[in-house]
């Protein structure tokens, strides 16, 4: 993560851009890339908590099944 916010901040001041900005707007975009993340890793989530919970349910339809009758 370091190295990107580097490699952010010589790009921007190899095109002429001051070293203060180039450093906001290389942590502009590591945040933006963080959040990103965040909310792919929160989708997976969700998908995963309904597998799971499809998951219980089924077993204890199997054991309400096989221990009723």
């Amino acid at each position: 993560m370091r190295s990107a916010k580097l490699e952010g901040i010589e790009a921007f001041t190899s095109i002429g851009v001051a070293p203060e900005k180039a450093m906001a707007a290389a942590a502009a975009l590591n945040r933006r890339d963080a959040l990103s993340d965040v909310a792919r890793v929160k989708a997976d989530l969700s998908v995963m908590k309904w597998m799971v919970g499809l998951n219980i349910a089924m077993t204890a339809a199997i054991l309400v099944k096989l221990f009723v009758h």
